[in-house]
């Protein structure tokens, strides 16, 4: 049972998490997130959450850059705030 309540516990999280990688995503200008096929709920469209040992994670996004802009200019601002966002949120 215990287990359970930690799987549920885990997907809240990640819903949590993935709606502040969104957030981030939104701001930064010339980034669209990929919307997916699969019936996936909104919230996790585009993004991954893993949890790791040690309470850390790995967040993988899979957006689409502009064409009007830079690749490593836009990648970087986003990396930053979405780090920003989590740190943030998760202190």
């Amino acid at each position: 049972m215990a287990r359970k309540n930690s799987d549920k516990n885990i997907d809240i999280y990640t819903k949590v998490i993935s709606e502040l990688v969104r957030d981030a995503a939104d701001a930064v200008a010339g980034v669209e997130l990929i919307k997916s096929d699969e019936k996936k709920n909104r919230q996790t469209q585009g993004i991954s959450v893993y949890f790791l040992q040690n309470e850390k994670i790995t967040v993988d996004l899979y957006v689409n850059v502009l064409y009007s802009c830079s690749v490593p200019d836009v990648v970087s601002k986003l990396q930053t705030l979405v780090k920003e966002k989590i740190e943030e949120a998760t202190r």
